[in-house]
């Protein structure tokens, strides 16, 4: 509908710059709201006082020069009324909302579908929270807005899939398990320090009192790095199941959960570099592999590998988008 005013209202301006009586370079955004007050229609616009500034004219006249020259000929509108210092104000004809309440009837849930995407395929990838405690407000907002731009893309004829990374690898997971396994230990009143850099959520504990619960203290009698190594499973897994039950409660599902682990058990890391390496994107300094960023407009180049053989979070980002363009982009 403010499609249909809006396209109309602009033709009327247009036509009244090539009968000479608007002297303008340029057309305005025409902006149409719903007034607070039903007496004053249902739609209504102040592009009149807006060109009003550079015609240098009431805008009282510049609006009964626009609707001298508006044509709207679809039964849409019931009558057109010039309000105020210019507003201009839409009254919509009752059988045209008849007919709209009729149409979304009998096409259901396909009312208001396009097939502006012709079936294109799109990736939509949102909230992607660290699997190293449960979803916090800001990410229920990314939720909402990532599924909402999908619901809209799949509306408009795209083929979409909705993608959860799960960032799973790294120095955080690490942390994650030697913070559970300090816990772990404290609970059964072992001397443990828990570490500086450590998750200090009640969450932590939690988890820790659940693998007593299941293991008892068989995890005293592992070496440490085996020991942290479980906590770092069985706390990702339980996190992670904790933010697919939230998810879920919100009304929100993924097509497919993607594992950064699954980037390294299939090489994709390595892979990547070695194609950037080989198209010359890399170079070695201080013993670490930058990228060549800034030849792409980056502030500056960014480490890869670190200097003790370590991936950065971009050396994996870049093997998850090379493998995001593989299944999307080419098939």
């Amino acid at each position: 509908m403010k499609q249909i005013l809006s396209a109309a209202l602009a033709e009327a301006i247009t036509n009244c710059r090539k009968a000479g009586v608007f002297q303008l370079t340029d057309i305005p955004e025409i902006l149409l709201t719903s007034p607070t007050n039903n007496k004053f229609g249902d739609l209504s616009t102040n592009v009149a006082m807006i060109l009003a500034s550079q015609l240098k004219r009431p805008p009282y006249q510049i609006a009964q020069n626009i609707l001298d020259r508006l044509s709207i000929n679809n039964g849409l509108i019931d009558k057109i009324e010039l309000a105020g210092a210019g507003f201009i104000n839409f009254y919509i004809n009752k059988n045209w909302w008849q007919g709209v309440l009729l149409k979304i009837d009998e096409q259901q849930h396909n009312y208001g579908s396009l097939d502006l995407g012709a079936g294109t395929k799109i990736q939509v990838e949102f909230v992607s929270a660290n699997p190293t405690g449960p979803l916090h407000i800001g990410h229920g907002r990314g939720a909402a807005v990532g599924d909402v731009l999908a619901n809209i893309l799949a509306k408009a004829g795209y083929e979409v899939e909705k993608e959860y990374y799960i960032n799973d690898a790294g120095n955080q997971m690490f942390n994650l398990g030697r913070s559970v396994f300090a816990r772990y230990q404290q609970n059964l009143k072992k001397d443990a320090q828990f570490p500086e850099n450590g998750y200090k959520g009640e969450y932590i504990t939690d988890i820790a009192r659940l693998i007593i619960e299941q293991d008892g203290a068989k995890l005293l009698d592992m070496p440490e790095d085996e020991a942290v190594s479980y906590c770092t499973k069985t706390a990702s897994r339980q996190i992670l199941n904790g933010i697919k039950h939230d998810l879920e409660r919100f009304g929100i599902e993924f097509d497919h959960w993607f594992s950064e682990t699954g980037l390294y058990k299939e090489n994709m890391v390595q892979k990547a570099v070695s194609t950037l390496k080989k198209r010359g994107y890399l170079f070695e300094e201080q013993g670490a592999l930058w990228l060549k960023s800034s030849a792409f407009g980056d502030d500056k180049d960014r480490v890869v590998i670190r200097s003790n053989g370590n991936p950065t979070y971009l050396a994996s980002d870049i093997a998850y988008h090379q493998n995001k363009y593989q299944r999307f982009l080419i098939g």
